[in-house]
């Protein structure tokens, strides 16, 4: 992610938002990418802007089902 080609980190966000997309342990596992990510948001390229928007908001949304399962166990 830390890559100087924007074109590479544009993949590489549109990657982690597919994969992040439906996956809770997807994004466990890709949290790491969060840094890479926000910095990507100041690089003035509006299409790196876009992808790591886009990945970011996968990677911060929460799994509805898995907060129901832990609220009927309590």
């Amino acid at each position: 992610m830390f890559s100087e080609d924007v074109d590479r980190r544009i993949g590489l966000a549109r990657e982690i938002r597919q994969l992040t997309k439906m996956s809770t342990k997807h994004r466990r596992q890709l949290s790491g990418a969060i840094e890479p990510l926000v910095l990507m948001l100041r690089c003035g390229e509006p299409e790196a802007t876009e992808a790591a928007i886009l990945a970011l908001i996968n990677l911060a949304i929460k799994d509805e089902r898995w907060a129901r399962h832990l609220y009927l166990e309590k």
